[in-house]
């Protein structure tokens, strides 16, 4: 309530992964029940709240992306009112930049450092896990938008119509 008095009117919670062994791999420390209780606090209090995950992390298992969706349902049952899902980037100067770069070795050019924004657009992203292909990482990330939407929109209707008069303002107001 005091953030909301103060001005704040969204909040982004990068939760990254729903699987505690890769938040541990990745080194985030976070919990993820306390960052509900805090995500529902903001929303009881008027904030729009966004999360955000990441898909495809070198050695994540097909059970670890599991959980990882399931949390994204759980945000979107919860009441979050925005997703953001990409596929992972390997950050130069980072420890999973060094395994991959150990591996296969990396340039990091002017181009690899555009090419890291590639979570702007879907078709662009590529995957850094062997067990996932690109085009099934993005048809992932493209499910998880869908999964989110479509839990989220039945369960407050209100959302939806305002994002068709949203649009339709944006065109013809």
């Amino acid at each position: 309530r005091a953030m909301y008095a103060s001005g704040c009117r969204q909040f982004t919670y990068a939760l990254e992964s729903g699987s505690e062994e890769i938040l541990k791999r990745i080194k985030k420390r976070i919990n993820l029940p306390a960052a509900f209780r805090s995500a529902d606090a903001a929303m009881r209090a008027g904030i729009r709240v966004q999360c955000v995950f990441i898909l495809g992390f070198p050695g994540e298992t097909w059970r670890q992306m599991g959980q990882t969706y399931r949390t994204i349902l759980k945000c979107a049952w919860r009441g979050f009112h925005e997703v953001t899902v990409c596929a992972f980037q390997p950050l130069p100067n980072t420890e999973l930049f060094e395994e991959i770069d150990a591996d296969r070795p990396l340039e990091v050019t002017d181009a690899y450092l555009d090419s890291i924004f590639g979570y702007l657009g879907v078709w662009h992203q590529r995957s850094w896990n062997p067990r996932v292909p690109h085009v099934v990482l993005r048809l992932m990330i493209l499910f998880c938008f869908a999964s989110f939407f479509a839990t989220s929109y039945p369960r407050r209707p209100q959302r939806a119509w305002g994002l068709v008069k949203g649009i339709f303002h944006a065109h013809y107001g």
